[in-house]
């Protein structure tokens, strides 16, 4: 959320405009990717920029790891929800915003 609202008092980060501006700022970027959809990134940034881009896979667990999930408390999973739901409106915006780039 910092990274594309610009500086910002805590208090301010949840509010609307905060993340209206962090998602303008995003959309100004030439290429956007998602750690779930390395390949696609890759393949954008290729035809975006003409250049092959060598992404490396350190500390990459197997399937199994990657897929297991521990499980919370429900009051525990709503404060982290909460917690991050500026970032969560960003990286729903990133996916529409990816998926929008595609089918031009």
């Amino acid at each position: 959320m910092r990274a594309f609202s610009g500086p910002l008092e805590p208090q301010e980060v949840e509010k609307p405009h905060a993340i209206e501006a962090a998602c303008s700022r995003l959309a100004t970027v030439a290429a956007i990717g998602l750690l779930e959809d390395l390949p696609g990134f890759v393949d954008d940034f290729r035809q975006r920029f003409r250049v092959r881009l060598r992404l490396p896979h350190a500390n990459a667990g197997t399937l199994r790891q990657r897929q297991e999930r521990v499980e919370l408390p429900d009051a525990l999973r709503a404060r982290i929800a909460e917690r991050v739901a500026p970032n969560q409106a960003i990286y729903d915006f990133a996916r529409s915003e990816i998926a929008r780039r595609r089918d031009l």
